[in-house]
C-alpha cells in the first residue's frame, strides 16, 4: 500500500502534469490532449465532464473502486451521479460548483463507507477533471488492512514450516487451531475427524465452553456433515437460518466450515451476523491445504517406517527391526531375556510339490498360529525365509517353555487341515546374573532349533511326512510333480 507522502505526491504530480497539458494546449492549439492516456495513468478515481457537468469519460480505477458500470455514468450529470449512485444515504446533498474553476469537496461518504476528497481541475474552457482522493483515515485503514493481510500470510507461512516438523496427528490438528486464532476473529473454533460412522472433534479453540462442541454421527444433519459429505467449502452468514445447520447454541450466527480432504472438517464460528468475509474463507483454505498436506506427509511417513520395520508376507516385524530391538532390550531391566526361534519343516519340499504360492500361504498361515501363542509384551518376526523369532522381555526359561508348548498345542489342531502347521523350536534364556551377549543366546536358541529339528524325520507321527505320504498313495500329487519327491523319500528310507 502506498504511504500518505506517496499518494499526496501522486496527486501533485498529476495536477502539474495536467496543469502542464493545459497550458501546453493554450499555447499550441492544433494539439490535442490524449484524455485516455492520462485516465489510464491516473492511481486515483477520475472523471471527465463537460461544462454542462455531463461525464464524458471515467478511468479504470473509478470502475474499480466504486464498482459501477461505465453505462450508467456516461452521459449523466455529474452531481446525479455523486448523489444517486454513489452516495451512501440518499439523503445526503454535496455542494457542488458547476463553475469550470479549481476547487475542492472535503470529505463526501460515499458506499462502502469510502471518505473521499472530491478535486476539480479544469482542462479548457469546456471540460475538466474530477479527480476523487482517498482521504487519510481512508489510506491508514487500507494500509492496516493491507499489513495485516500480509501478517496473516506470514503466519500461514511459519505454521507450514512447522507442520513439515511434526510427528504426530494431534500436533498438526493443534497447530491448525492455533494458527487459525491468527486468522480470524471468531467465538469458537473447532477440528473434527473422522473415526468409523462419527465426526469426532480433535482439538477447539482455548475459549471453548463444555458443551458447545461435541462430536456427531455422519448420518446426523447439522452444518459440519453437510460440508463433510458435500466436499465444499461454506461461508455462511447467519447459521440459525439454515434448517440442516443445527447448531449447538441459539447464540450463533456466522460460520466459515472447510472441509479437510476425506479425513473430517474444520469450522469456525461467530456470535455476529456476516463476520467472516471471502478473503477469510481463502486464507483458512490455503491453512487447511497445509494441514492436509502434513498429514498426508505424516501418514506417508508412517507407511515408509512400517515397511522399513515389517516383513511384505506375514506382515511381522522384519529382522532388521528385530535387531534394533535387540540392541534396546539387552539391559539388566529387561533380565531375564529370553528368545524362541522357531524354522518351518519341509517348506521347500511344500514349495517344490504344491507350488509357492502353496509356500507362502503356509508361512502366513505358521505366523498367525504363532501371534495367537504369544503375549502383548512379547515381540514376533519373521527371521529369515522360514524362520520366525520371538523376544520375552523378563521372561524367565520356565516362562518361554510354556509358550513353546502352546505353540505344539497350536500345531496339533492343524493335523487334519490341507497343509498342516509343523515348527521345529529351540529356547535360550539370558538370566540376570548371565554374562554372556546376546548374540550367543541367539546361536544357543538357534542351536537347539536345528538339533529339534534333526528328530523331525525320525518321528513316526511327523504331520508334513504324513501328510505327503497320504498324498502319494491316494495319487492326489500330480504325476508331473512326482520326481520332486524323491530328496523326501530318500529322508523316509532314513
Amino acid at each position: 500500500m502506498m504511504s500518505n507522502t506517496t499518494i499526496v505526491l501522486g496527486l501533485v504530480i498529476i495536477y502539474i502534469v495536467v496543469r502542464s497539458i493545459i497550458m501546453f494546449n493554450k499555447n499550441n492549439s492544433n494539439k490535442s490532449i490524449d484524455y485516455d492516456k492520462l485516465f489510464n495513468n491516473f492511481y486515483n478515481p477520475a472523471l471527465l465532464l463537460d461544462n454542462k457537468d455531463i461525464v464524458l469519460d471515467l478511468n479504470k480505477s473509478f470502475l474499480d473502486t466504486f464498482n459501477i458500470k461505465e453505462s450508467e455514468i456516461l452521459g449523466v450529470k455529474f452531481k446525479e451521479v455523486i448523489e444517486n449512485e454513489l452516495l451512501a444515504d440518499k439523503n445526503d446533498q454535496i455542494s457542488w460548483e458547476s463553475e469550470n474553476k479549481e476547487f475542492q469537496i472535503d470529505q463526501a461518504l460515499l458506499k462502502g463507507n469510502k471518505k473521499v476528497r472530491l478535486k476539480s481541475i479544469p482542462v479548457d474552457n469546456n471540460k475538466r477533471f474530477v479527480i476523487f482522493e482517498i482521504n487519510k483515515d481512508e489510506v491508514e485503514n487500507l494500509a492496516f488492512l493491507l499489513r495485516n493481510s500480509r501478517r496473516k500470510i506470514k503466519d500461514l507461512h511459519n505454521t507450514a514450516l512447522k507442520m513439515q516438523k511434526v510427528r504426530t496427528e494431534q500436533e498438526i490438528y493443534d497447530l491448525t487451531v492455533k494458527a487459525a486464532e491468527n486468522i480470524l476473529d471468531y467465538d469458537l473454533c473447532t477440528l473434527d475427524i473422522v473415526e468409523g460412522d462419527n465426526l469426532i472433534v480433535k482439538a477447539t479453540s482455548s475459549n471453548i465452553i463444555a458443551g458447545e462442541s461435541i462430536s456427531s454421527k455422519l448420518d446426523s444433519e447439522n452444518l459440519a456433515t453437510y460440508v463433510y459429505k458435500n466436499k465444499c467449502s461454506l461461508l455462511t452468514k447467519d447459521i440459525q437460518k439454515k434448517e440442516y445447520a443445527n447448531p449447538t447454541s441459539d447464540k450463533y450466527h456466522s460460520a466459515l466450515t472447510i472441509p479437510v480432504g476425506d479425513r473430517g472438517i474444520f469450522q469456525a464460528v461467530s456470535t455476529k451476523i456476516n463476520e467472516f468475509s471471502q478473503e477469510d474463507l481463502e486464507l483458512v483454505e490455503l491453512l487447511i491445504s497445509h494441514t492436509l498436506s502434513a498429514l498426508q506427509r505424516l501418514e506417508l511417513d508412517q507407511q515408509i517406517r512400517y515397511l522399513g520395520f515389517h516383513d511384505n508376507l506375514t506382515d511381522l516385524y522384519n529382522r532388521h527391526y528385530i535387531k534394533e530391538e535387540f540392541i534396546r532390550l539387552n539391559t539388566k531391566r529387561q533380565l531375564p531375556l529370553s528368545i524362541i526361534i522357531g524354522d518351518l519343516d519341509a517348506l521347500k519340499l511344500i514349495n517344490d510339490i504344491f507350488g509357492h504360492e502353496e509356500g507362502d500361504k503356509y508361512i502366513k498361515k505358521a505366523s498367525r498360529l504363532l501371534k495367537r501363542c504369544i503375549r502383548d509384551e512379547d515381540i514376533l518376526g519373521r527371521w529369515g525365509g522360514d524362520e520366525f523369532i520371538i523376544i520375552l522381555p523378563m521372561t524367565s526359561d520356565s516362562e518361554a517353555n510354556n509358550i513353546i508348548e502352546r505353540i505344539k498345542n497350536e500345531s496339533k489342531k492343524t493335523i487334519n487341515e490341507k497343509i498342516p502347521i509343523s515348527i521345529s523350536l529351540g529356547k535360550a534364556t539370558k538370566n540376570k546374573d548371565d554374562k554372556k551377549d546376546i548374540n550367543k543366546i541367539i546361536e544357543e536358541a538357534d542351536y537347539l532349533m536345528y538339533k529339534n529339528k534333526s528328530l523331525i524325520y525320525k518321528d513316526q507321527d511327523n504331520p508334513i511326512i504324513d501328510m505327503i505320504k497320504k498324498k502319494f498313495e491316494n495319487d492326489e500329487i500330480d504325476q508331473d510333480e512326482i520326481y520332486r519327491l524323491d530328496s523326501l523319500l530318500e529322508l523316509i528310507k532314513k
